[in-house]
Order: C-alpha cells, then sequence, then structure tokens
C-alpha cells in the first residue's frame, strides 16, 4: 500500500473528544471501470489502507445500455448485489446480480414478480447477511403508464424470492397516496427495512417520515424518530440530525436555482427538523450551530470525528473547510469544493479529490492530516462504512442570535437591544450576539477553546483590535462573562469582564 503525502494542517480542536486518535474503522467502496460489459471492484479501506479486493465481473452488468443504480454487500462481506436500470434504445432492467464473494462465484440472478422493471434499488442485506431486500418498479402496461411497485426479499444462495410486498398493499395499510409507486430503500436495520414512498419519473421526496416494513413479522409502521430530507444527514447510532437549509432569521444569499440558498446548518438531536411546510413563523426559533455571513451558499454538513464534529466543505473561492466541534469551536481544513466527501470515520473523515485519490482526513492529538490511500479511474462510491456515533457524549451547542432578516421592522442596533441576564458578581454585560467588540487599552485578550480559564489558548486578540460577537454570555463559577467570538479567522471564547471592570467594550 502507497501512503504518501502527509501533510499537517491547521487546526483549533477541543480539548478532549472520545474519538482521538487511530481508531478501528473499516470502509467498502466500489469502483466501476465503464458502462456495459465493463467490470467493478470492492475496495475494503482501513487506517492501514487496503485491505481486501473483489473483482465484481462484466457478467455482473448485463450487455445492454444499462446504468448503475446500487451496489451492496452483506455485514459478513459474504455476498455483494448490483442492481441496474435500464435506458437508452433497451429500456428495462436486467436482473439484480448477486455474487458470492467467499467462493468468488458470479453471479445468481435475481428478478422482481412483474414482467417488465424498470428500475431496482437495493435496500441492503439483513443484519445477519441472510438475506437481500430489493426495491422494484415497473410497468403493467408502457403505453398507459401503468405502474407497479414494491419490495421482494431474496435468498441470495439461490436468487429465489422468500417474501414480498407491493406499494399498492403499503398504501392501503399505512393510508399513503396511491401515487406512491416506488419504495426508495434507505437500509435494512434490526426494526425492519427503512423507506419512503414516490412516484417514478416525477419530482422525488423532499422530505418524508421514515415507514418501516420487517419482512420476518410483516408489520408495517410510520417511524416517529427517523426522517428523510434532501437537506440533512443522520447520525447512524444516535439518529440526531443535520439539518443544511436556508433560515430566513438569518441574512440570506441571492436565489439563482428553484432550492435556496442553504446559510446555516441546525442540529435537532431527536432527528426529526421543523418540516419545510411548517418552517415559516417558526424559523427564529430553529437550533442553528453555524452560521457564517460571509457565506451564505453552504455546502451540507457532514458528520465525521465519530460525530463529534461536522464538516462544511469549501468553496470554489475558498479551498478552506470549516470543522465544527460540539462545543462551538471550529478548526479549518484544506477541503476544495473540487472534492468529493465520501463518508466520516471514527478519527474523520473520507473524500475524493480531482485527480481520484481517496484521502484519508484523520484527526490525531488535536491536529488534522491528510493521508492519500488509494487512486481510482473513476468516481467511487461508499457502500459500507462503520456506523458512527458511540462515542458522543454531548450535544452541540447552539448559536445564540438575534433575527437578522425576515421581519417587518428591522433589528436594533446591538447597544439597544435587549440586555442578556447579568452573570453573578459581573456588574453587567454590554455586548450582544451579532455585533462587535473591542479590547480595552492594556493587555491583550487570550482566545480560547472554551469558556473557562482551563480550557486550551488559541490566540489572543491584541488590545484596540475589534471582533466579530457570536454568542453568549456564558457565566462561570468565577464570576467571568464569556462570549464566543471571531478574530482574525478564529473562532473562540473570550471574557467580557470579572466583577467591576472590563476587558472589552462594545463597538457601536
Amino acid at each position: 500500500m502507497r501512503w504518501l503525502c502527509l501533510v499537517l494542517l491547521f487546526v483549533l480542536a477541543p480539548v478532549s473528544l472520545q474519538a482521538q486518535g487511530i481508531s478501528a474503522w473499516e470502509v467498502v467502496l466500489f469502483s466501476h471501470t465503464g458502462e456495459a460489459g465493463a467490470s467493478g471492484e470492492l475496495v475494503v479501506l482501513t487506517p492501514n489502507g487496503v485491505t481486501d479486493r473483489w473483482t465484481i465481473p462484466a457478467t455482473a452488468f448485463g450487455s445492454g445500455p444499462v446504468g448503475l443504480a446500487d451496489v451492496a454487500i452483506s455485514g459478513n462481506q459474504r455476498y455483494a448485489a448490483v442492481a441496474l436500470w435500464g435506458h437508452g434504445d433497451a429500456p428495462g432492467a436486467p436482473p439484480v446480480a448477486i455474487m458470492d464473494l467467499q467462493t468468488g462465484t458470479c453471479c445468481t440472478f435475481a428478478s422482481a414478480p412483474v414482467p417488465d422493471v424498470e428500475a431496482y434499488l437495493l435496500a441492503g442485506f439483513s443484519p445477519d447477511g441472510s438475506h437481500l431486500a430489493v426495491a422494484y418498479v415497473g410497468f403493467d402496461d408502457r403505453e398507459t403508464y401503468d405502474l407497479n411497485g414494491g419490495f421482494f426479499i431474496v435468498d441470495p444462495a439461490t436468487g429465489q424470492t422468500t417474501n414480498q410486498i407491493t406499494m399498492d398493499a403499503i398504501n392501503a395499510r399505512l393510508g399513503l397516496e396511491p401515487f406512491n409507486v416506488f419504495p426508495m430503500p434507505e437500509s435494512w436495520r434490526s426494526e425492519g427495512i427503512l423507506f419512503v414512498g414516490s412516484c417514478y419519473a416525477c419530482e422525488g421526496p423532499f422530505e418524508s417520515p421514515y415507514y418501516v416494513w420487517n419482512p420476518a413479522t410483516d408489520q408495517l409502521y410510520q417511524s416517529t424518530d427517523r426522517f428523510y430530507t434532501i437537506f440533512g444527514q443522520s447520525l447512524e447510532l444516535t439518529n440526531e440530525l443535520l439539518y443544511t437549509t436556508q433560515n430566513t432569521s438569518y441574512p440570506t444569499g441571492e436565489i439563482a436555482a428553484m432550492l435556496p440558498p442553504a446559510n446555516v446548518v441546525e442540529y435537532y438531536a431527536e432527528g426529526v427538523p421543523i418540516r419545510m411546510s411548517e418552517r415559516e413563523g417558526n424559523e427564529a426559533l430553529a437550533p442553528v450551530v453555524y452560521f457564517n455571513p460571509a457565506d451564505l451558499d453552504l455546502r451540507q454538513a457532514q458528520w465525521v470525528l465519530d460525530g463529534n464534529a461536522f464538516v462544511i466543505q469549501g468553496s470554489d473561492s475558498n479551498p478552506n473547510g470549516v470543522i465544527v466541534y460540539r462545543d462551538g469551536s471550529q478548526a479549518q481544513v484544506v477541503f476544495p469544493a473540487s472534492s468529493r466527501f465520501l463518508t466520516g470515520t471514527p478519527d474523520g473523515f473520507l473524500a475524493q479529490n480531482s485527480a481520484g485519490w481517496v484521502i484519508y482526513y484523520q484527526y490525531v492529538e488535536g491536529e488534522w492530516n491528510q493521508i492519500e490511500l488509494d487512486v481510482f479511474p473513476g468516481e467511487v462510491r461508499v457502500v459500507d462504512s462503520t456506523p458512527l456515533g458511540s462515542s458522543v457524549v454531548q450535544p452541540f451547542n447552539l448559536l445564540v442570535q438575534q433575527p437578522q432578516g425576515g421581519i417587518e421592522e428591522p433589528p436594533l442596533a446591538p447597544q439597544q437591544q435587549q440586555q442578556p441576564e447579568v452573570c453573578p458578581g459581573f456588574i453587567g454585560s454590554r455586548l450582544a450576539p451579532g455585533g462587535l467588540g473591542r479590547v480595552t487599552p492594556g493587555l491583550p485578550n487570550n482566545l480560547r477553546i472554551s469558556p473557562s480559564l482551563q480550557a486550551q489558548i488559541i490566540g489572543q486578540i491584541p488590545a484596540g483590535a475589534v471582533f466579530e460577537v457570536l454568542s453568549g454570555p456564558q457565566c462561570d463559577p468565577a464570576g467571568l462573562a464569556w462570549w464566543q467570538v471571531s478574530y482574525g479567522g478564529l473562532t473562540g471564547w473570550t471574557a467580557e469582564g470579572q466583577g467591576s471592570t472590563y476587558y472589552v467594550d462594545p463597538v457601536p
């Protein structure tokens, strides 16, 4: 295995995290070498590089003009499956191909219980690896566009169907609209198969509660804590949701497409966000954990570092991404817009750069490293990965910021806004979120990673220097009033004062 170009990146790191140091993890990637007739490869990556490779022969990809829909691997790495859809002059999808990775045998084929299948998606293998769940949509009559869809369960050793359910039956039992003809699967978990209902070849769902079908018990119900949204990413083991969206309580960017540009990251500990249809009038109450007035068109937030942080990718004009930790502190990391985020790991995350290299962003003892693991001829996709969230111990710190847009009257100047509560033993805070502050003449103010005198010092703000106030105050037992601020590209906590002494003044 080639290990190249170990690059130390500038970082501001929390004092302590559960997910420090090199951790055991495993990610399975799929690399496809072309269209129909070409082969593919499954690759297992670990912190030490590639440990296993399996070639998926051309037999699995059919012989006509087809598109790759999905790839799955069983948890025990015994079986892999490839699903396709038809296009061009050959409508209709070929059967799902199942390969025995242990024996290298390809392939067993499985087909849906309708004669004219248009597309397949894989819900994955059962937790014990003994069965494969496949979603399908097909035509009873192409001329009248009479569609038929559902799930079928396959024995991977034989390709035989062992169970099935149609979307007509799902709609009737759950009270869903009849136009839901294609079950879009998320995964097969211990409780059953998670999915959302969708029409086919029309605008797909933007958000929906997940539904669950358990093939073993035939239970079918709406999940109360798992939610599907194209704007979010759920942490697998805790179900916490990061929701990257436009919140009009904050300054917004110009709308240049169907969907408004995202300006904030919201955090939902219970996994269910404020729905799009309910946001008007409630956005100021949303639990915002990230806002940058210099970036009003955010890339989607992605879980990293076992869920102890998330990353916002850089833009075309700024190659630096931002790491946001649960205590509210931030770090910069070189993560340009030309790279593709792949998945978080217990000790960082993986991305693929424009040259095809899979880059391992590794967090070790407060520092971020970049390691090139392997190079691929085209874009890779994640098939399976170590679940994240086992070391999470606290929720994210929320931003405390006054609404700055979407209201009839302009906001008050910071010095006119309602003053925050007074910290015990302190004469009273004069700063306000969204305003500016200046260090008083004399000594510089320390910038710390968290609101405590025992916290790591990450920089200093010189006397007379102006900084941006993000949130606060937070009071400590010594009577210090701490504010989260931004200065010189750093984000941290600085003390406003103690007793009857101010270390900083508000800037009008």
